[in-house]
């Protein structure tokens, strides 16, 4: 679909506007270094943000930068992991994160996106997210959550696999502000997570209501 610049004007507007007074804090938000950043995204992946903030907050504290966690036991990991699921997977790739950091890229977070891909468990989601917390830079990211709200304002088709979606992914481009990327991000995160929920939407606290077309049709009224 294509949108008219005064309708993503518009919408930029009326997300960042909800965002000033809505949004959720995170430790990776509030310190959004980029290992941190990094780090965080590679954690999130199926897993709960409230969940995943206290599990990251531990590992960091051991493992505070790259040099330190190439150099980790994998099943030292694991424990403080462990609470997430997927342990095994996310502690080996983890480690092979911290060597590729170390070993490619000086020790530190690369900020171009196929160096990001070329790393353990870091998809085109998690690689867009760190260039757009960590740096600033105005990139779409698209999740299960981000497709239900588009899908339900927009009317766009939800698609089978997310990483996939070209479509969806380009609308996302179109949308993000290029002033405040990381901000406008974070807000549709927080607008899905807090209103545009998967069951019950809070449409009555939503305000993307009156240009949502599932909202106007009388589909959540």
């Amino acid at each position: 679909m294509k949108l008219s610049e005064r309708e993503i004007d518009r919408f930029r507007a009326t997300v960042l506007k909800w965002y000033s007074s809505n949004r959720r804090s995170f430790s990776w938000r509030e310190e959004p270094t980029p290992f941190r950043v990094l780090l965080s995204e590679m954690l999130l992946r199926k897993t709960r943000a409230s969940s995943t903030e206290p599990i990251l907050e531990g590992l960091l504290e051991e493992y505070p930068d790259p040099e330190s966690l190439a150099a980790a036991d994998p099943k030292s990991i694991q424990s403080i992991i462990r609470p997430l699921g997927l342990h095994r997977i996310r502690s080996k790739a983890l480690v092979n994160t911290g060597t590729k950091l170390v070993q490619e890229h000086g020790g530190n977070v690369p900020r171009d996106l196929d160096s990001l891909l070329d790393l353990p468990h870091v998809g085109r989601y998690g690689a867009n997210a760190t260039l757009t917390f960590a740096f600033r830079e105005p990139r779409p990211i698209v999740d299960a959550n981000v497709v239900r709200l588009f899908s339900r304002v927009f009317g766009t088709p939800v698609p089978t696999e997310v990483h996939k979606a070209d479509e969806l992914w380009q609308l996302a481009a179109e949308l993000v502000s290029p002033e405040k990327p990381r901000a406008f991000n974070w807000a549709i995160l927080d607008l899905a997570s807090k209103v545009c929920t998967p069951q019950k939407p809070s449409c009555a606290d939503c305000p993307l209501r009156e240009v949502c077309e599932a909202y106007q049709s009388g589909k959540f009224s």
